[in-house]
């Protein structure tokens, strides 16, 4: 309860005091120094150290030297603390850091270890060979990187729900980045090595001939000079990063990159049901899936689903055998199925359906988009027909302006 109003409540406050009358101001410090006097101190040292520095003020009852931090803090163009290295160490480049007339505590400007949080920025997923290639920006806060020796990057692989699994961990290159002190919105700290590549190798994922099937978190480990900073590998640029493209390894077996939210996922899996092929023609589109296994004498259909599951359609399908329990489902589906639904405008709406095939009484199974396939659009009056691949590399059926 107390971080809480240390964190949120009570900072307002002090955000709001510059636009509030002196006597508010007065009956602010006597109150809110009364309240931190009894708060637990291990409460206050994980706190920023921008708030333990206004906090102290308030406590020691110092109204005017909060107004000139509160100025201070305004000037800034980013909420980033600035840091110096003093004696080996970081300190928060904070005012009246070295005033002794105020006798302000040092571990005051000891910086919370959150507040180094690394800027990271995924801003391309790609293939070399059977290797996944990734790249981007990550970096420090608030300490230089002009040089390569500066910075070092690791990635770090945690397998998901998996504890006998070992976590795979890679060295990545730092590269000189021409953006990354601009994207930070400051130039007193330059981060002109903060760019990386890690190379990830799809064949770390199989021992002898079986796959490891299962998703494993990416986390990164930077350092700026002597400070070493996890965080997870998250948020891709726009354009290509945000739908990477799986690698077939095997034949029903895939690995490659994943967006769970805006967290980096890799992912080795299995694809039961695969898009072989669709045409449009005559008002309809007909679309082809290879199923892996479908028992003798079974029938098939495809299902149309709502991301949000606001409709299902159900299409009748053709079954062709080809060798085994293997088998190609084909189903045509009028245009007018993607239309957007009662109540929703026509003239520039879109609307998104999610793949499956549902075969020989089995739960449906999601239809994986092929790797390294182009995508499908054609064109159906002022707008638009797609068949794509999602974020999760499956099969996404789209009517658009």
């Amino acid at each position: 309860h107390q971080r809480k109003a240390l964190v949120n409540d009570l900072w307002l406050y002090v955000g709001d005091l510059s636009r509030t009358s002196d006597e508010y101001q007065a009956e602010f410090i006597v109150l809110g120094g009364k309240y931190l006097r009894q708060v637990d101190p291990r409460a206050i040292a994980k706190l920023p150290s921008t708030h333990k520095l206004a906090y102290h003020l308030i406590k020691t009852g110092q109204l005017e030297q909060l107004r000139e931090f509160n100025a201070w803090r305004a000037r800034q163009p980013i909420k980033t603390t600035p840091m110096v290295r003093r004696f080996g160490r970081l300190w928060a480049d904070l005012p009246f850091r070295g005033d002794r007339s105020l006798k302000i505590p040092a571990r005051v400007y000891r910086p919370y270890w959150r507040e180094l949080d690394p800027y990271v920025r995924v801003e391309g997923l790609g293939w070399h060979g059977h290797r996944l290639v990734i790249t981007g920006c990550a970096f420090v806060p608030s300490i230089d990187i002009t040089k390569r020796r500066h910075a070092s990057k690791i990635v770090v692989l945690r397998p998901v729900g998996s504890r006998r699994r070992l976590p795979i961990v890679i060295p990545a290159r730092s590269l000189r980045h021409p953006d990354a002190t601009r994207w930070s919105g400051q130039d007193r700290y330059s981060y002109d090595w903060a760019g990386f590549r890690c190379e990830i190798s799809s064949r770390w994922f199989r021992i002898g001939r079986r796959w490891l099937t299962g998703q494993w978190d990416c986390y990164i480990l930077v350092r700026g000079r002597g400070a070493w900073r996890p965080a997870r590998l998250h948020t891709p640029v726009r354009g290509p990063a945000e739908r990477p493209e799986f690698l077939e390894v095997a034949p029903r077996i895939r690995f490659g990159a994943r967006w769970v939210g805006r967290r980096l996922q890799l992912a080795v899996t299995r694809t039961p049901a695969v898009l072989s092929g669709c045409e449009h023609a005559g008002g309809e589109l007909r679309i082809d899936v290879d199923v892996d296994r479908l028992p003798a004498g079974a029938s098939a259909e495809l299902v149309l689903v709502r991301p949000k599951g606001a409709a299902t359609y159900h299409l009748p399908a053709t079954v062709d055998r080809m060798g085994g329990e293997a088998a190609r489902v084909h189903a045509t589906m009028p245009l007018r199925f993607l239309s957007p639904p009662d109540g929703e405008q026509a003239s520039d709406s879109s609307s998104e359906w999610d793949l499956y095939v549902a075969a020989g009484g089995q739960e449906r199974m999601r239809v994986a988009f092929p790797a390294r396939q182009a995508e499908y659009q054609y064109p159906a009056g002022h707008q638009e027909v797609a068949v794509e691949r999602t974020r999760d590399g499956n099969t996404m059926i789209a009517r658009r302006a």
